[in-house]
């Protein structure tokens, strides 16, 4: 795959911090390439690194700017290496959030998760 058409972007982020809804809103963009999984986890995954650039390439069966959203990305080191190794130019994009505010979204999200298994 040339350069041009390699995985251009990738967006990492914390539980919890909007990287669902910027899959959702991109994957709605007619120029840009999303995968239908939202987390590939490839860069992160031994078993799935080992499966080659052809296989993670494999996941993009569409046309336009190639973009991987998988928060695990930015907790481990060995992320950074791989991603250069694939693309030096590849462009990141972080979503932070308010720990506070994030910590309390996720418990909502456990209780809500706690009470309709209840039912």
């Amino acid at each position: 795959m040339s350069e041009n058409e390699k995985v251009a972007f990738m967006c990492a982020g914390a539980q919890k911090s909007g990287t669902t809804t910027l899959f959702g809103l991109l994957v709605q963009h007619p120029d840009v390439c999303l995968p239908v999984q939202k987390e590939l986890y490839f860069f992160c995954d031994d078993r799935l690194f080992r499966k080659g650039y052809g296989w993670y390439e494999a996941q993009f069966d569409c046309n336009g700017l190639k973009g991987d959203i998988t928060p695990d990305y930015m907790l481990f080191d060995k992320c950074v290496d791989r991603i250069h190794g694939y693309n030096k130019d590849m462009k990141l994009i972080f979503i932070l959030r308010n720990p506070a505010e994030r910590a309390f979204s996720h418990y909502q999200m456990k209780r809500k998760d706690t009470e309709e298994r209840k039912q």
